[in-house]
């Protein structure tokens, strides 16, 4: 949770459920625009996060442990981030 000019933040995890009804749908998009409106006087530069972040540092754990399987993981993190690692970054969220 993050607290910024009164406003709250929470980054959540997607749970299953059922589609919210018509009056639910008006209060969503009123809220998905609070949040566009927010984030457009955020003043600081959000945060990048290397492949170190990700990836690198839990292998070293593994590693550290003595894993039998940390260089087949260690593939497997280089593989996923040659195909993410240059996306573009920024806030987000889902509607649908």
């Amino acid at each position: 949770m993050v607290i910024y000019n009164k406003n709250i933040f929470i980054l959540y995890q997607y749970v299953e459920g059922h589609e919210p009804g018509a009056k639910d749908t008006a209060r969503v998009g009123e809220l998905i625009g609070m949040l566009h409106k927010t984030m457009k006087k955020y003043p600081y530069r959000l945060t990048k996060w290397d492949k170190y972040f990700f990836i690198d540092r839990y292998i070293e754990i593994l590693k550290g442990r003595s894993y039998s399987k940390a260089d087949l993981f260690r593939e497997h993190g280089n593989k996923l981030w040659s195909r993410v690692g240059q996306l573009p970054v920024g806030y987000c969220f889902i509607e649908e």
